[in-house]
């Protein structure tokens, strides 16, 4: 079964009982990135035993280079 979730305001089906990586994996997130789940900071040894909830609110930070 399927479940809603935001990623960066967007909604995405996602597998109910997918951890934060497996949601990343479909948002193709890429490195360097910070996650902030319902604006809690997560850090990176959690997401991969992080299980989501349906509504959970995703935000993938980015990092941005310049110079």
């Amino acid at each position: 079964m399927k479940s809603d979730y935001f990623i960066n305001n967007e909604a995405h089906e996602i597998a109910e009982g997918s951890t934060i990586n497996a949601a990343i994996l479909s948002f193709d997130a890429k490195p360097p990135y910070a996650i902030l789940v319902n604006d809690t900071f997560l850090p990176k040894s959690e997401h991969e035993h992080f299980i989501l909830t349906p509504n959970n609110r995703i935000e993938v930070i980015s990092a941005i280079q310049g110079g």
